[in-house]
This record gives structure tokens, C-alpha cells and sequence, in this order.
């Protein structure tokens, strides 16, 4: 039994403590727990500092061992955390092969919903799921294959598309950036001839003026001298080029500015201050040649115990600069102990 009272040093006691010593080649479990099938119930329930744990995971891991920390299974959730302070499910790995935390479901392999648990203190941000990955050549911090939905925003340090090179596609990798801007904006383009007469209809899609907002045109024209200009703004998610002589191929753009209901009540605000707990923090401290520590990465993503106390004694500590990137490579080094 634990002590009534945590006792610093001492207070080291698992509530439940169970081990499977057999080498036989059948189903072991330190804990196994079940209820009855006929009632609702739980088969293992933990509460504390670590309701359900093994502080030695990285010592008795074996490469290429399939071995699972906790496994359940049920019909409706078959491992469920909660925590008023931290993080509801947590997963480390130390086999690259392997995954931390995997999560097959009818409906939804993995889970998360990051909201206030009991009376616990509402932060500033809050994360569903968290993902993080470094230390090899290319590092995913999530890895979808297939479609991602998402109903909301998208804030990233860059984005491009990736594809198999055209030109060698056993061997390359090809990339390009997305176009970017402070509006919200969208781009129509196309090519069209002038009549006899040097007139040209473009037809826009038939959702243009629903959804753009504060037009803007650019003509070019192809193969020849002449002026061409937009006789006619959009009307009708249509508009009327003209050119000073006949028969002219025009290469025209045309943008807008999103103008639907999402887009209304959700404006991309160029310049925002930054969190009053990430004052201070970096998203990209590398570049801007500052240690990890300063890194907003850093400060928000899962701790072990030991690379908490380490990340509290530097904050503690006066800035030197060489203590803060010491204390950062000692605590990128621990392990989970």
C-alpha cells in the first residue's frame, strides 16, 4: 500500500505492482484485469502521479521485441486518458520500427480532445494531439497516408507539394511552394483569343462572385503588338477584354479575396503577439541561432521526469548563454527514466 501522505524519496510505491517472469512462449501480463461481460466495468483503472506504469521500459526493451506497455480493448474506448494538468495518453518508443502509441478503431483509430478536466486551471492553448519526432534523417512529426480533413486553420513554417520527379522518379523527390500571401486569396487564369473585332468574353466559374471579394486583373497578349484592356469589370462571374487589333491571344489572370462565411469570420490577421508563456520562444530557434531551450517546440512538447527538472533548474539559473545550451543538449539527450 502507498503511504497516506507522499513522502519525498520514499513515496516511490506503485499502487499495483505486477510482473511476468514465465520464458514460455504464451500471453503474459504483469496486470491483467477483467469484469464482467454482462455489466459495464473497467479492466484496468489507474489514478495518481502515473496510474498505470513502467518506469524501466527503456532498459528491459529488446530491439525487434513487440512488446506492449498497455494494451486494451473494448467496444467503445479501448485506452482512455484524462489529466488536469498534462497530457491525457503519452507514448515513447525506442525502436524506430515500432510505434509509441497505436490505435485501431471502427471509427477512430486515435482520439484526442484536449478540454478542461475537473477544476483544473484553463491555459492559453491546448492541443488535441501532439506530435513530435527527431534525431534521424527525415523526421514526421504526424505521417497521414491518405486524405486529411481539416475543418479549421493550417499555421506552418513552410509548405510545399512532394512528388516523384518526372523525369526520375525511382531516384528524386521534386518540390515546389505553395503561393503565398497576407490576404486570402484566390487565383483564376486562362488564355483566350479576340474576335474580328478585337472583343473576348471570359467566363468565370459559376461560384466566383459568391465567393470572391475585390477583383483584380492582369492582361498579357501573345505573338504580337496591341494594347488589351478589361472593357468590362466582372458581371455576372463574367468579364469583356478588348484589343486594338483582331484576333490576339491574351493571357489574363484575375484574383479575388475570399468573401464566404468562413472566411468572413475568420480572417487571416497578418501580425499577432505571441502567447504571454512563449514570450521570449522561438519557433525556429536554430535559425535564428538561438539553443533549443528557447524553442517554443521544446518548451511545450511531452517531458520526461528528467528533462523537466532540468528544463526548471535552467529557467532558475541567470542566463549565461553557455549554460542554457549546455542544459538544453543534456536534456535532449535524456531518456525516460
Amino acid at each position: 500500500m502507498q503511504p497516506a501522505t507522499p513522502v519525498p524519496a520514499i513515496d516511490t510505491f506503485p499502487a499495483i505492482s505486477g510482473y511476468s517472469y514465465t520464458t514460455q512462449g504464451c500471453v503474459k501480463g504483469g496486470i491483467s484485469g477483467s469484469y464482467n461481460g454482462s455489466n459495464y466495468g473497467v479492466g484496468v483503472q489507474g489514478t495518481g502521479y502515473n496510474g498505470v506504469n513502467n518506469q524501466d521500459a527503456n532498459t528491459i526493451f529488446g530491439v525487434g521485441n513487440q512488446d506492449l506497455g498497455m494494451y486494451g480493448s473494448a467496444n467503445t474506448a479501448g485506452v482512455m486518458g484524462a489529466s488536469v494538468g498534462g497530457i491525457g495518453v503519452v507514448g515513447y518508443n525506442k525502436n524506430a520500427s515500432f510505434a509509441a502509441t497505436t490505435g485501431i478503431g471502427n471509427t477512430y483509430g486515435i482520439y484526442g480532445n484536449a478540454q478542461t478536466v475537473g477544476g483544473a486551471t484553463v491555459p492559453n492553448v491546448r492541443y488535441g494531439i501532439y506530435g513530435f519526432a527527431s534525431g534521424a534523417t527525415t523526421n514526421y512529426a504526424g505521417y497521414f497516408s491518405g486524405n486529411v480533413q481539416v475543418t479549421g486553420s493550417i499555421a506552418k513554417g513552410s509548405g510545399t507539394f512532394k512528388i516523384d520527379h518526372p523525369q526520375d522518379p525511382e531516384n528524386k523527390y521534386l518540390y515546389h511552394s505553395f503561393v503565398e500571401s497576407p490576404d486570402m486569396m484566390n487565383v483564376y487564369n486562362g488564355n483566350i483569343t479576340t474576335d474580328a473585332g478585337g472583343y473576348a468574353t471570359v467566363t468565370l466559374p459559376g461560384y466566383f462572385e459568391s465567393l470572391n471579394k475585390d477583383f483584380r486583373y492582369q492582361l498579357t497578349v501573345i505573338g504580337t503588338f496591341a494594347q488589351a484592356i478589361v472593357l468590362e469589370k466582372v458581371n455576372g462571374n463574367k468579364f469583356r477584354i478588348q484589343t486594338s487589333q483582331p484576333n490576339v491571344e491574351v493571357s489574363w489572370q484575375v484574383t479575388g479575396i475570399r468573401d464566404d462565411k468562413y472566411a468572413q469570420a475568420h480572417r487571416v490577421v497578418a501580425e499577432v503577439e505571441k502567447e504571454p508563456e512563449f514570450k521570449g520562444k522561438y519557433l525556429h530557434a536554430a535559425e535564428w541561432g538561438q539553443p533549443e531551450s528557447k524553442s517554443i517546440d521544446y518548451a511545450t512538447r511531452p517531458k520526461t521526469m528528467q528533462e523537466g527538472r532540468k528544463m526548471a533548474a535552467a529557467e532558475n539559473v541567470p542566463d549565461t548563454g553557455k549554460k542554457a545550451t549546455q542544459t538544453a543538449k543534456e536534456a535532449a539527450g535524456a531518456t525516460l527514466k
